[in-house]
């Protein structure tokens, strides 16, 4: 709920982009030792994940809102329910 608050930095500004690609780092390192893969490699791939994913996920909001007309909010709310659906479908394929 917090990044929803109009006082929160952008997700692209240094100090949330790099909480972003630390956790994602963490996270890609989790899923790689769940999937007997190699640590380096998922940690590599989530923090460079959470990069782009920062960066795109930022666009494409941003686009949505213009282009459709609507709250920033009812956007963000729909980014967290895919992203969080998007990451149990893929935890669940392990």
């Amino acid at each position: 709920m917090a990044d929803k608050l109009p006082m929160t930095p952008a997700r692209t500004k240094p100090g949330p982009l790099a909480g972003r690609i630390v956790m994602g780092g963490l996270c890609g390192g989790c899923v790689a030792v769940a999937a007997d893969g190699a640590v380096w490699l998922g940690t590599f791939a989530g923090g460079i994940g959470a990069f782009v994913g920062a960066f795109a996920g930022y666009r494409v909001r941003k686009g949505l809102v213009q282009s459709l007309r609507l709250r920033d909010s009812l956007i963000a709310v729909a980014e967290d329910l895919i992203a969080i659906g998007l990451g149990v479908w893929l935890v669940t394929r392990l």
